[in-house]
């Protein structure tokens, strides 16, 4: 286990990433299978600290082309990624996190990996209202 950063790729177009699309946040990974090899539709990235994808250890834990840590299905709908960001939408969760960080949301301490599964949540009431 350890914790990484990621990269939401700013051309993520998925209920998941509303409103996140180019954000860089830390994650806990727990693994070091997963490898990803090429795709075309990598959502988010493992980056080095310039914020640029990586295929370093221990950066990059499982050595994934071009950084990838997550795709997505031709429709944006499902996710595949092995970071776990389950394990940190709380700052309590993190390991650190900068003073003056506005990735918290002060009202309930959660961190902006939160809005991931409010996002899908939302999407899912949303197209349950259409049917």
């Amino acid at each position: 286990s350890r914790f990484v950063t990621v990269q939401i790729s700013p051309q993520a177009s998925s209920p998941w990433f509303e409103s996140l699309q180019g954000t860089t946040l830390g994650v806990w990974v727990a693994h070091g299978e997963g490898r990803i090899d090429k795709h075309n539709r990598v959502a988010l990235s493992y980056v080095d600290a310039s914020g640029a994808p990586t295929e370093q250890y221990p950066m990059n834990p499982n050595g994934s082309e071009a950084g990838a840590a997550g795709v997505l299905s031709d429709d944006g709908r499902v996710l595949a990624m092995m970071p776990h960001p389950e394990r940190c939408i709380k700052s309590w969760q993190l390991p650190w996190y900068p003073v003056d960080w506005d990735g918290i949301d002060n009202r309930n301490d959660n961190t902006a990996w939160v809005l991931m599964f409010r996002n899908a949540n939302d999407w899912c009431r949303r197209a349950r209202k259409k049917k």
